[in-house]
């Protein structure tokens, strides 16, 4: 066969077929990611829809049953992420409150691990920086702590609000202040 080797020519097909799969595989990750997800809830909710399907008359069938174990799981995992929402927000307001007497005592930089080594210093100080100039990376955007929709804070990068968030609730109006500082 015009002095290529048959086995070769399998294993360079071999090698060209895997590149093109995973080529293929790599322009479709985002799907890839969606179908894998769907594919791990589906085993693991599997045994609970079998059992609903037990227990449940049989001319509602496997679609009933389906739809009664996914109703459960999510409202259970909204019901979890909430929980957990509420308590991740009370201390990243109570943070935002706290971070720049924190900063200006300097006594939690400090406790940096010591394996940073060199570093170590030159983060206390990036940190001192970037706290002091009001840097964005640093602080919140303002759209996120503003009381009112239609104002704007003295933060360095002031944006409007477009969060409802902090409207609703009662003490927004002091993280407001502590945050923000003079509003116009």
């Amino acid at each position: 066969m015009l002095g290529i080797s048959p086995r070769a020519a399998r294993i360079t097909w071999t090698i060209f077929v895997i590149a093109a799969l995973l080529v293929f595989l790599y322009a479709i990750r985002s799907t890839v990611l969606v179908f894998m997800t769907a594919m791990f809830f589906a085993y693991v909710l599997w045994p609970l829809v079998a059992l609903t399907e037990r227990h449940l008359p049989r001319w509602l069938g496997r679609t009933m049953a389906l739809t009664i174990v996914y109703l459960v799981f999510w409202g259970a995992l909204v019901a979890i992420l909430v929980t957990v929402g509420v308590h991740l927000f009370e201390q990243a307001s109570s943070f935002a409150q706290n971070v720049q007497v924190m900063i200006n005592k300097g006594t939690w930089l400090e406790n940096l691990p010591s394996w940073l080594g060199p570093a170590r210093d030159h983060i206390i100080v990036w940190i001192k920086d970037q706290f002091s100039s009001g840097s964005p990376a640093a602080a919140p955007r303002c759209c996120l702590i503003c009381k009112a929709r239609d104002k704007r804070c003295a933060a360095p990068s002031p944006a409007p609000c477009t969060s409802s968030w902090f409207r609703s609730s009662p003490s927004s109006s002091s993280r407001t202040a502590a945050i923000c500082g003079n509003m116009s």
